[in-house]
């Protein structure tokens, strides 16, 4: 058999499965909280359509969900933004606002005794994340990560997802002229060996905590990279080692709230060295908050399971600006992702 050096892209592939929740909350959108009825019953009656903090009133949401939920029924085509008002589409009131003559709603009601309709109608309301996956228990993913058998898990899941898009970063970055790199919360080390291999000049750190870094440093001498790429134990909340003018957040960020997001910063702005360099590797949603759509539908899964989301790059340059970094720029990588850039302000 003839050995393929050409890789196909995986990028439905990787829709497919971090789009995994998207269906499920829509349901509990319209089984569950009949929003679209509301806001056209709402508009009807103030002549002026509702606001989000109408919509989180209303149904009593969690300002964090909510704002993942509308940005995915916007990127749905199902709702769009006037200002900071919410408007139902032609397709949402034709189809899912009571009295209409094709609404589908007990269509879709039909299904809201899934699993994860429950688990997602509890966020909602709560803001809470469930349990990782909808597994048995209360524990959230983070707080499971001292199990060395799941960490061991997530680790190995995140590994998978890097070999693709590692490359891609690698390429995406390599103009920056960066000497010594720690990623942070870098996991098995998959970004740290992609740079390396790009840049043999380049030094990289993985900064993980306990036991995921002696995961790390199991999977980077499998790979034969444990001599270029290091692993540095600590908790990346408490503060972040010197001697790196560049930090790397791959698929980190989007794991946290905002002030988990803003104290991160604040210690890479704390360790780098004026000029030094900042880039966050992620998913992104647009200015506009419409989309893209299979942006916005990963960010229905990290509602569900972490405190986070999928941020904006306008959030962003907003966190980078409040923790000194100069915005640069946004690169596309590949699968839906890309770097935001920033600079470590010299002023």
């Amino acid at each position: 058999m003839r050995h393929e050096t050409v890789v196909t892209d995986p990028t439905e592939l990787y829709r497919l499965r971090d789009g995994v929740y998207a269906a499920d909350l829509l349901i509990v959108v319209v089984a569950e909280l009949d929003l679209f009825t509301w806001l056209d019953r709402y508009e009807r009656e103030h002549d002026d359509p509702a606001g989000i903090e109408q919509v989180c009133g209303a149904h009593h949401l969690d300002p964090r969900a909510a704002d993942v939920t509308i940005t995915y029924l916007v990127a749905r085509g199902l709702l769009v933004r006037v200002g900071d008002r919410i408007v139902p589409t032609r397709v949402a009131r034709d189809h899912l606002v009571a009295g209409s003559p094709y609404d589908l709603r007990a269509y879709y009601a039909s299904l809201r005794e899934r699993p994860t309709c429950r688990d997602l109608l509890a966020v909602l309301r709560s803001g809470r994340p469930a349990a990782w996956a909808g597994a048995g228990g209360q524990e959230v993913w983070s707080d499971r990560l001292a199990s060395p058998e799941f960490a061991a898990s997530i680790t190995a899941a995140m590994d998978a997802r890097g070999a693709y898009l590692g490359p891609a970063l690698a390429e995406a970055i390599a103009d920056l002229p960066a000497r010594a790199v720690l990623d942070v919360g870098g996991g098995s080390g998959i970004y740290g060996s992609a740079l390396v291999e790009r840049l043999p000049d380049l030094r990289v750190d993985v900064f993980e905590r306990p036991p995921v870094d002696d995961v790390a440093r199991t999977l980077l001498a499998t790979r034969g990279h444990a001599d270029r790429v290091g692993v540095v134990a600590g908790d990346m909340f408490a503060g972040l080692p010197g001697e790196y003018d560049a930090h790397l957040y791959s698929h980190v960020l989007h794991d946290w709230g905002a002030g988990e997001v803003r104290r991160l910063l604040a210690n890479s702005a704390a360790a780098l060295p004026p000029g030094g360099w900042l880039v966050v590797h992620d998913t992104h949603i647009d200015d506009e908050r419409s989309g893209p759509l299979p942006v916005a539908e990963y960010s229905v899964l990290l509602m569900h399971s972490t405190p986070g989301k999928c941020w904006s790059v306008a959030e962003l340059r907003g966190m980078f600006a409040e923790a000194g970094f100069d915005y640069v720029e946004c690169r596309p990588t590949a699968a839906d992702r890309t770097a935001v850039i920033g600079r470590r302000a010299r002023r």
